[in-house]
């Protein structure tokens, strides 16, 4: 209990440094930076992944594990700014598109400002299939009435003047000069599991105990990641690598089909935010991965929640009309 109210005393403390020092307005180092006051306009491609992954402490290497069927997906996003819009549509599954498993809704929007920048998330996936990874029991199965709720939002603190997270993820600025900063996320998040019948089938009540009774589950989740991000630049071409680790709590909602519990547990938390491309003044094209895994406990069993993104997009810069010029002034001019 007091290693908790410590975790959160930390979180809360830093939160309100993140939210005074923000306030203020931050300089940049135009020497590193230079910000293109451009509309952009962007082809995206991305193969996306889900997993849930159930592992038996007791019994070592047992693990079972739900992801959806659906992964690539095409789409074309918008960017000034730290404003980023985009939008994707699935094209290739798993399995045959007649059997029409998963149902998803993606939504994502981000805004790197500057020091802080937002992701927000909304994720819903109803349709998986499960793998249960043992030396004696092999089982595939579809479940379709399998539903994943993830909400949440990543709050990142950049410290150094020097460093441009929307060089590499936002392509509206460029990284001029090698340039590294120490780094800050705070990340809040709601995730639901649940089916009407149970999340284990009845093969794995040797393995899971009493747990492979669950009918559904609420993680609320709060953590706080230190981190590294670090830009090597040659020309108009870029290496970007940010890294994040760290803890806090989750408070877990268990329901199984006559009774309710509730429990509180450590959270551990790893974010990895990779890029490599080129920035042009007018074309640019990039390459770029994203890992969020968080890890925890619900009694026997270790919770791993990870998605991640491989995302490849190709884009140009337009220069505004005048109509969208004055909305531009009319922007920088209000702004503190």
């Amino acid at each position: 209990m007091l290693i908790r109210f410590i975790q959160f005393f930390l979180i809360l403390i830093l939160s309100v440094h993140i939210s005074k020092v923000s306030a203020h307005p931050f300089p940049v180092d135009t020497s590193y930076i230079l910000r293109y006051e451009k509309i952009s306009l962007r082809q995206i491609t991305s193969y996306q992944s889900l997993t849930m992954s159930f592992r038996s402490k007791s019994l070592g290497d047992k693990q079972l594990s739900f992801s959806p069927d659906q992964k690539m997906s095409v789409g074309l996003g918008i960017a000034y700014e730290g404003y980023n819009l985009a939008g994707q549509i699935g094209i290739l599954n798993n399995i045959s598109p007649a059997d029409n498993l998963t149902r998803n809704i993606d939504l994502r929007a981000n805004l790197y400002s500057r020091p802080i920048g937002f992701d927000v998330y909304f994720i819903r996936y109803a349709g998986f299939t499960n793998d249960l990874s043992t030396s004696d029991v092999n089982a595939s199965n579809a479940k379709p009435n399998l539903k994943m709720t993830d909400l949440g939002i990543n709050i990142f603190y950049v410290y150094s003047k020097k460093f441009s997270l929307k060089a590499a993820f936002n392509d509206t600025e460029r990284q001029l000069k090698n340039a590294g900063s120490f780094l800050l996320l705070l990340s809040p998040g709601y995730t639901s599991i649940a089916n009407p019948e149970k999340l284990f089938p009845d093969i794995y009540l040797p393995y899971f105990g009493q747990n492979a009774n669950l009918q559904k589950l609420r993680l609320f989740t709060l953590t706080l990641a230190p981190g590294y991000g670090f830009t090597l630049v040659h020309k108009k071409f870029y290496i970007t690598a940010n890294s994040y680790v760290g803890a806090g709590f989750q408070y877990q909602e268990c329901f199984y089909p006559t009774t309710k519990d509730y429990n509180m547990t450590n959270a551990f938390k790893i974010y990895l935010h990779w890029a490599l491309g080129y920035n042009g003044d007018k074309y640019f094209a990039g390459l770029w991965f994203r890992d969020d895994a968080i890890f925890s406990n619900l009694e026997d069993l270790t919770m791993i929640m990870n998605p991640w993104t491989l995302r490849f997009n190709i884009g140009v810069r337009l220069f505004p009309s005048k109509k969208i010029n004055k909305i531009i002034e009319k922007y920088d001019k209000d702004r503190p």
